[in-house]
Order: C-alpha cells, then structure tokens, then sequence
C-alpha cells in the first residue's frame, strides 16, 4: 500500500501465509500512531514471523497497540529469538493485549521484549475470545 500518511491501522483475521515478496507497505510510516494487529496463524513458519518482525519494525513510531495474544506467538518462531534487533518503539504509551482465554500458552516474554525500550509504563491485558 503507499499511504504514506497513514495514522491508523488495523489487521484482523487468520493468515495462512504472508507473502514477503510483496511488502505491505511501500513507504515508512512516521505519521501513524495507533495499529490494531489481530492475526492468528493455523501454521507459523520462519518466513511468516520473519516478515511480520519486518512489519513491526515499520511501526516504530506508534503511540498506542492493539494485539491478540495468538499474534505474540509468531515471536517463538523467530530465528535466534529472542536474540533478534530489538524493534524499538520508541512513542509507544499504551498496550492493550487481548488474551484468548482457550489458549494454552501466553508469551509475556514477548511482550518484555518488544516494549522494553519503549516509554509504555503499563501493559493492559483484557480476555476475549475468537470465533
């Protein structure tokens, strides 16, 4: 997509597979603040969790997220994680994460390591469930 004045953004839904050669997005987005990240994946493979750290790492200047506790998964997945570059949300002030009450596992890990160099003070965890 070229939006390169994007301030907000959502993505919701199951990925069977994310296609790297094909970027999401053609620019940097230094204007957006606030993403919403709701995937799931029947199948996580290293070129799925590679590409999304690519995405996340496009989203370094966000204020406030949104994720699905089944998103943080693609992390374990991840070559060399957690010994991976950090992604630096360096705006970041809110985290809201939303925890599938049937999963069996939940990766607070994850979340130590993508916001620990990040001004966010406060993770805000909420349950819900996914059809």
């Amino acid at each position: 997509m070229n939006t390169p004045n994007l301030k907000s953004f959502t993505i919701t839904g199951c990925f069977n597979s994310i296609n790297s050669i094909c970027p999401l997005f053609v620019h940097d987005l230094k204007f957006l603040e606030e993403v919403s990240l709701e995937l799931w994946f029947p199948k996580i493979s290293e070129e799925i969790a590679t590409t999304f750290l690519s995405w996340l790492k496009m989203f370094t200047n966000v204020y406030s997220m949104t994720l699905a506790s089944p998103t943080l998964m693609v992390f374990t997945s991840m070559p060399n994680y957690p010994d991976i570059e950090d992604v630096r949300f360096k705006n970041m002030e809110s985290v809201l994460v939303k925890i599938d009450p049937f999963a069996s596992l939940f990766p607070k890990e994850v979340l130590a390591y993508l916001f620990k160099n990040s001004r966010c003070n406060e993770i805000v965890t909420t349950f819900t469930g996914y059809a």
